[in-house]
Order: structure tokens, then C-alpha cells, then sequence
């Protein structure tokens, strides 16, 4: 046996050198792959949610009437209508801005109008603090029932109760069983003042306030049966409660 070691000691030689030959190679052949591994992995993506990639940084607002400079005004998505007054230079000396809430935020094509005092007072109109909220891109019917923020029907947002509406918020807040109606003009009536009459619900009165919108004032009140949803059933329950 060991006669036949010493024979074949070269061969035993060059064979131990080859194992921890190979043995080197896998080694750095594994390192290599680790390496290369570590290197193509990828950087962390940031998740961005739906709401943040429709939601736009920045809105396009006109503004025209009673102001010193008309015309389209890129505004921050949480400005303020007051915030757009300024950017046009501010209000002349005759506007009237009784009928707006300054503290509403903007909105995308929001379309704000400044009356003059004579103007809105050939419209005999009681302040309208209320969005009007308009299908297309004709804003006469708004601006003839003395509304001064016209907002696209797909914008939807969220009105802040002004001085003169704040009670009426109060009263709809309570349970219908706690309505108490009161006399009201159908033709200046909000969608809150709507609500406080029996049988009326959200949606009757928006459908209410919407159809004066579009087809201009009631020219009595049973005209308000023209409107989808007020049938005779409803009417008699509210005509004692109702004025133009």
C-alpha cells in the first residue's frame, strides 16, 4: 500500500491541488453572485395612493366683475375665495360682496363674479351665500338668481354656513321629529332651509334648489310642483310654510 502511494504521490499531489483549486473558485464564484445579487437590487419605490396622484397641486380659479384685474388665476388647492380676491388686486370701490363667503376654499373652473351695489340691487334678490353648481359653461341662469361662486356640478365642496344661514344649519342637525318649518320664500330658500319643512328630505330639496337654478324663480308656489319628487302629496304638507 504504501509502496503504491509513493508510486502515485504526483497524481494524489496534483489532484489535492486541483480540490482546493476548485474549492477557491466556488468561493469567489459565490461571492461574485452575492455581490451582483446586492447591486441589482431595487430601491424602494414610494407608494402614491389613487386620491394623491388625481388630486392636482395647484387649481385654475377666474374671477371677473367689481375687481381690479379679471381674469384666470392658478390658486393653491387650499386657498381661499379671499385668497383670489387678492390676487386680482382686490375689490373696487363700488363691489358688493355681501353674498360671499370669503372663507370657502376653491375649487378646480371655479367661476367667482362680483357685483356691483347697483347691480345686485336691480336683481332684488336676498344674499345668496350658496354655490351654484352648473353642468356646461353657462353661468347666466347663476348670476340672474344673484349667485356669485359657480362651481362645475362634477366638483363637489363643502359650503361653510355664513351669519344668515347658521341657525337653519343648527335646526337640521337635530332628528326630522324636531322640525319646527317656519315661512319661507322658495326663491331664496337654501337647501337647509328646505329641510326644515315636512316630507322634505336631502334629496328633494336639492332637486329644488336645482331646478330654480336652471329654469330662474318660482312665479308661485305651485309652481314648486314642477319640480321632480314635489307631487301633490308633499305640497299640501308644505304650501302653508311657503312664499315667494
Amino acid at each position: 500500500m504504501l509502496s503504491y502511494i509513493k508510486r502515485n504521490s504526483y497524481y494524489f499531489v496534483v489532484g489535492l491541488l486541483l480540490i482546493v483549486l476548485f474549492g477557491e473558485v466556488a468561493m469567489v464564484w459565490h461571492l461574485i453572485a452575492t455581490r451582483n445579487k446586492l447591486s441589482n437590487k431595487e430601491e424602494p419605490v414610494a407608494l402614491v395612493t389613487q386620491a394623491e396622484q388625481a388630486e392636482p397641486a395647484t387649481l385654475t380659479v377666474e374671477i371677473k366683475g367689481a375687481i381690479n384685474k379679471s381674469g384666470i388665476y392658478e390658486m393653491a388647492k387650499d386657498d381661499v375665495i379671499d385668497d383670489v380676491i387678492k390676487q386680482s388686486g382686490g375689490l373696487l370701490a363700488n363691489a358688493y360682496s355681501e353674498n360671499i363667503n370669503l372663507s370657502q376654499k376653491v375649487a378646480a373652473e371655479m367661476v367667482i363674479y362680483i357685483y356691483t351695489q347697483e347691480e345686485y340691487a336691480q336683481l332684488k334678490v336676498t344674499p345668496n351665500y350658496e354655490i351654484c353648481y352648473i353642468d356646461g359653461y353657462d353661468i347666466k341662469k347663476c348670476l340672474e338668481n344673484g349667485y356669485s361662486v359657480i362651481v362645475s356640478s362634477t366638483e363637489k365642496i363643502t359650503t361653510f354656513p355664513s351669519e344668515s344661514t347658521s341657525t337653519t344649519t343648527t335646526k337640521t342637525s337635530s332628528s326630522s321629529s324636531d322640525k319646527k318649518p317656519t315661512i319661507i320664500n322658495i326663491n331664496t330658500a337654501t337647501v337647509q332651509d328646505f329641510l326644515n319643512l315636512p316630507g322634505i328630505g336631502k334629496v328633494k330639496a336639492a332637486a329644488i334648489v336645482a331646478y330654480r337654478q336652471e329654469q330662474g324663480n318660482f312665479a308661485t308656489i305651485d309652481a314648486l310642483k314642477n319640480v321632480k319628487g314635489i307631487g301633490d302629496t308633499t305640497f299640501e304638507k308644505i304650501k302653508n310654510y311657503l312664499t315667494i
